[in-house]
């Protein structure tokens, strides 16, 4: 499954996996986020790509399972902006610093057992 129409997190995982043009990328179900893509694997709809920071609870409690050990760094992020001057700007820095203190430690994915 593609969590993406372009297929690119399937294309990156590869590359960095050293498998390049090894597998087919032509086939399966698109969706439009990762989220679902998890959500069809976790249903027992296929494979699917995901974010350690995102699936590693679902790894840890059993809902998911790695086929692979291998992760490959991305270099995306997650960005939290707001307008420059805005009335909000205390209660999003206050937002941003929780989200900090709350990051998933994608290190710490193990599977069960």
């Amino acid at each position: 499954m593609h969590p993406s129409a372009d297929r690119r997190d399937w294309q990156r995982w590869l590359q960095g996996a050293g498998l390049g043009a090894q597998v087919q990328l032509d086939r399966g179900i698109c969706f439009d986020t990762l989220d679902q893509g998890m959500g069809a694997a976790m249903a027992g709809h296929g494979v699917s790509i995901g974010d350690l920071a995102l699936v590693g609870r679902h790894v840890r409690d059993g809902r998911l399972a790695l086929p692979f050990k291998q992760a490959v760094a991305t270099g995306d992020g997650y960005y939290l902006v707001w307008p420059q001057g805005s009335a909000w700007e205390p209660a999003v820095q206050r937002l941003g610093d929780f989200l900090l203190e709350h990051r998933p430690e994608s290190a710490s994915v193990q599977e069960p057992g």
